[in-house]
């Protein structure tokens, strides 16, 4: 008698109780094919990048940042985009891109610092050269950052270019002091005497 009279409600509440169980269960399996089709596009673009093809794989790079924006292969696709930029000549553009990357990245120290890698070497290429040192310096001070002694050193490189005899050899005394058993830390020394000494 009473399933009849609440038969509707429980049939209402039990379909509301379905979905909530199934949206987020229907929501994973879009996401998840969004990334695979996203991860697809970026492959095929990457097979023309790493051949060297920049002008090719820039479109196909940024559509997949506009189709597929919301996942992990869209949000790293920008670091490519921006390298494309880069190495076609359009540093502004490549900036753009690279803070984009930044600002859709996580919290890993490889992804911050390509990213901050990436700005840096774009101002570097916009002759904003004390800029993309202090750039440098941040993905270098990143803890974690498997490249950090040659981000100092292009920190270095950028500084020396930018007239900041001070910072560069600030730059180049820390690969000297925390990278010694570096093959770099030998190209550090030579600098910091030739600062030293203006030759």
């Amino acid at each position: 008698h009473w399933a009849r009279h609440n038969g509707r409600a429980l049939a209402i509440g039990g379909g509301v109780l379905v979905l909530a169980t199934l949206g987020p269960l229907v929501w994973k399996g879009m996401q998840e094919k969004a990334e695979g089709e996203a991860g697809a596009a970026l492959f095929q673009a990457q097979s023309l990048y790493f051949s060297g093809g920049y002008a090719q794989a820039l479109p196909q790079l940024q559509s997949v940042t506009q189709r597929f924006g919301g996942t992990p292969s869209g949000q790293g696709a920008w670091l490519f985009v921006g390298n494309c930029q880069l190495a076609l000549g359009q540093a502004t553009e490549a900036e753009n891109a690279y803070r984009k990357f930044l600002a859709k990245s996580g919290s890993e120290a490889v992804d911050k610092a390509a990213g901050l890698r990436g700005v840096a070497a774009a101002l570097v290429a916009q002759t904003k050269q004390a800029e993309g040192a202090a750039q440098f310096v941040k993905a270098a001070e990143l803890a974690g950052n498997p490249s950090a002694v040659s981000d100092w050193m292009n920190a270095g490189r950028a500084f020396e270019a930018a007239g900041d005899k001070t910072q560069a050899l600030r730059a180049f005394r820390t690969v000297i002091t925390q990278y010694s058993d570096n093959p770099k830390a030998q190209e550090a020394r030579v600098r910091v005497e030739e600062l030293k000494y203006g030759s």
